[in-house]
């Protein structure tokens, strides 16, 4: 997880944007640095405060956990079903041991936004030991679930949601929101970065002149800079994105995707519109992390003998970060050629954006 460190009124109160208000109240008077008396609230609890990477950690979590519940029509609250909801949704996308980190995290944010009797929340500690337990004994391979979609997949994916979009007709939310979403797929899959580059991705970034998108080096997690190449396809849709769909809205702000009435978008909701629609296409949802993951395993299982570009392609530090994509890549069998789809691809959108 990418972390924001710094730490300014904006930035915190960022932290809980879409939190409930009692929430949002709680988290400024804890941590908002403009608040005098915030110290003393902490000193009062015989608590240390915690430092900027813990607080946008946890927060990012508690909105990850609030996107479960409201999907499922759940209350705000961290409660039994909610926590159910939240593994359920997780358990196929993630590790069990990154699983139950995100239960502790989840627990140590509702006992500081919920303070009350002790161990009010000693059942989710439960929760999360006995799948840390579980953890321990899961190989440690990349899970199964990547045998279940590949980059061609994705492809597929995004492709539909767009032409569903073009063939509706008058933009509505639903029209742009589905348009979108088949752009962030078909992005993500051509030019897999890490998800908090592409929630950031502003206008000056998408550089559709000399077709390449632009990753600012405080959005990568490796803090390098990089270009990466818009293929002609992405260029025409990113150019239709901007003057029919995102134009709807009239933004004021310089974001590259919008949000339900033209808002800049928060990680956590391009998170849940694409794990929601490759669920529902796909059977699995698909976090737009593991867009990486396809786009590895596609370049391994394809072109064994060119594994280093895999390194390239996801910027790892080095060929031994990539190689463990290998193992799983021998067991796909990849049924068309990415480029033979996106040729396909680009022949059917032009003729449907006539």
């Amino acid at each position: 997880m990418s972390v924001n460190t710094a730490h300014t009124h904006a930035h915190v109160l960022q932290d809980c944007a879409t939190w409930p208000a009692h929430a949002r109240t709680r988290w400024l008077a804890l941590f908002d640095p403009d608040d005098p008396k915030r110290l003393r609230r902490w000193a009062s609890m015989k608590r240390s405060p915690w430092v900027r990477q813990t607080q946008y950690q946890k927060a990012a979590v508690y909105t990850r956990y609030l996107v479960t519940v409201r999907g499922r029509g759940l209350a705000d609250t961290v409660s039994p079903n909610g926590v159910l909801a939240f593994i359920e949704d997780h358990e196929s996308m993630v590790r069990l041991d990154t699983l139950a980190g995100y239960l502790k995290e989840l627990k140590a944010i509702a006992e500081l936004l919920d303070p009350g009797q002790d161990d009010a929340y000693a059942w989710l500690g439960n929760i999360r030991r006995a799948i840390a337990a579980d953890a321990e004994r899961q190989p440690k391979v990349k899970t199964a679930n990547l045998m279940r979609f590949t980059a061609e997949d994705l492809h597929r994916v995004g492709v539909e949601l767009i032409h569903e979009a073009l063939d509706a007709g008058p933009q509505g939310w639903p029209q742009i929101q589905a348009f979108r979403n088949g752009l962030c797929i078909l992005l993500g899959v051509m030019c897999p970065e890490r998800p908090r580059a592409w929630t950031n991705l502003t206008l000056d970034n998408v550089k559709l002149d000399t077709q390449q998108v632009h990753f600012p080096s405080k959005d990568v997690k490796t803090k390098n800079a990089n270009e990466r190449p818009l293929p002609a396809l992405e260029a025409l849709l990113c150019e239709l994105w901007l003057t029919r769909y995102r134009a709807h809205y009239a933004p004021a702000h310089d974001r590259f995707w919008i949000a339900r009435g033209g808002q800049p978008p928060v990680q956590a909701t391009l998170y849940a519109a694409i794990t929601r629609v490759t669920r529902e296409r796909l059977g699995v949802a698909v976090s737009p992390q593991r867009f990486r993951d396809a786009a590895a395993t596609f370049i391994t299982s394809e072109m064994p003998e060119r594994e280093k570009l895999a390194t390239h392609v996801l910027r790892h530090a080095s060929p031994e970060m990539t190689r463990k994509y290998t193992t799983t890549a021998n067991q796909l069998t990849a049924s068309l050629q990415l480029a033979e789809i996106l040729d396909a691809a680009h022949m059917d959108l032009r003729g449907a954006n006539r």
